[in-house]
């Protein structure tokens, strides 16, 4: 009865954590299970031994691995310095890892040159995958320099997350999806899925040949020329949904409940804050369209370049964003006009490596001046990865709260525009890093 217990409890804590415990075949009556050494240690005053008893106990034999052994099951091209993951935990079916190797120990503002270099072959080799041999319009790429993968040491990771158009015409964006999307890449709020070692193994067998073919066509990064071409105008269907609405409405509340207790005055202390559990009748259509054609390029307007200008550098610029998530510190980097390229893949070698040094030496510079190290980088590469501007961009972020974000949301997708900074409001932030930009 004991072990019963503690086995409950276990599974307990494995949910409310998000950790992977997952099956690793299905071969015989017995189920056998790996557990990474993650789940031991979120347990708490539970042994691992215990755990692997207490699934004894119900047919299933288990084996406790350290979490660098665990991940080699997912393991789909090794590199000197990093590895391409299928994601073991996943938000989007076909999401991977690009991950530091146990070597690797350094931060990203001090990747080296040959280790940027190898990191962004892998991004491109996996973005080619996502177009040609899985069929998706566009990926969202993002790392999170605090956050930790429970490998019990310094590790950088590029998650990438594939993305693809839907609706009826094929050229709709679900803002709920975009929605759940950020709260994954900026809290990692949103329930995950798992990949078993199984599955794993069968992905891996399918997309083995494909990268094999890329390689030996030559088509890697270091081949790759800068393809500037124009594509606008982009015609984009956007929602104003009621349901979506009410459930951002609901989230604010719940925040602001937590933080200062707003709604616990008037007899309000016995409300439930709950969910309004209402499904939708469009089965994932919009229910109110409006239909916007964007056939004027932002980064290509010199008026909009000149009030956002922080730091130019080469055919790269830096650029404030003008309704920032995270006001001080969000900050974008992108090509200087009249260089367009929309398209993150068209991207060459060169170009890559000239936006990450930038990128680099911006993480150093908002690190020193906020004190905090929960940087974000991401890019929404294509209209499909919710892509608003089409022109490639990388954000690079301080980590907003939730309380803001919810509310910006609410805003973007109600009838209120969200204020921008005018340009006298932005000029301090850009005079700031444009002068730390131009020492480091």
């Amino acid at each position: 009865m004991k072990k019963r217990s503690q086995f409950l409890y276990a599974i307990f804590f494995l949910i409310i954590q998000g950790i992977s415990l997952v099956k690793a075949t299905e071969h015989t009556n017995k189920e056998s299970w790996l557990i990474s050494k993650a789940v031991e240690s979120s347990l708490e005053d539970i042994q691992g031994k215990d755990l692997v008893s207490s699934l004894k106990d119900f047919g299933i034999s288990a084996k406790i691995e350290p979490f660098d052994e665990y991940l080699q099951a997912y393991a789909l091209s090794k590199g000197k310095y990093f590895t391409l993951y299928l994601a073991p935990t996943f938000y989007q079916e076909n999401q991977v890892w690009i991950m530091s190797n146990p070597e690797l120990s350094a931060s990203f503002e001090n990747l080296t040159p040959e280790q940027l270099s190898e990191l962004e072959e892998f991004r491109y080799l996996m973005g080619e995958i996502y177009r040609k041999a899985l069929g998706y319009q566009g990926y969202v790429m993002f790392m999170d320099l605090s956050k930790d993968y429970s490998l019990g040491r310094p590790s950088l990771c590029l998650e990438m997350i594939p993305a693809s158009l839907g609706g009826k015409n094929k050229d709709l964006l679900d803002i709920r999806e975009k929605i759940e999307r950020s709260s994954y890449f900026l809290f990692a709020t949103v329930p995950l899925k798992q990949l078993s070692p199984d599955d794993a193994k069968t992905k891996i067998g399918k997309l083995t040949p494909f990268v094999w073919e890329l390689l030996s066509n030559g088509e890697t990064l270091t081949n790759q020329k800068r393809i500037a071409k124009n594509t606008l105008p982009w015609s984009r269907k956007i929602t104003h949904m009621k349901e979506l609405q009410e459930k951002i409405v609901f989230a604010l509340k719940e925040e602001l409940f937590k933080r200062y207790g707003l709604f616990t005055s008037q007899g309000a202390t016995d409300e439930k804050l709950t969910s309004k559990n209402t499904k939708s009748t469009d089965e994932g259509e919009f229910t109110q369209e409006k239909v916007a054609s964007i056939d004027k390029c932002a980064f290509c307007n010199p008026e909009v370049i000149q009030n956002q200008m922080v730091y130019k550098q080469g055919d790269f610029a830096v650029l404030y964003n003008f309704r920032p998530y995270t006001e001080g510190y969000h900050f974008m980097i992108t090509p200087y006009l009249p260089l367009h390229v929309e398209d993150w893949q068209n991207f060459s070698h060169e170009d890559v490596m000239n936006i990450d040094r930038l990128a680099q030496a911006l993480v150093r510079e908002i690190k020193k001046e906020s004190g905090r190290s929960d940087v974000i980088l991401f890019v929404q590469n294509g209209m499909a990865a919710g892509m608003t501007v089409p022109h490639g961009h990388m954000h690079v972020l301080l980590r907003p709260s939730k309380l803001h974000l919810v509310s910006q949301v609410l805003l973007e997708i109600s009838k209120h525009k969200r204020k921008g900074l005018t340009a006298e409001e932005m000029d301090p932030v850009k005079k700031k890093f444009n002068k730390r930009l131009s020492q480091s």
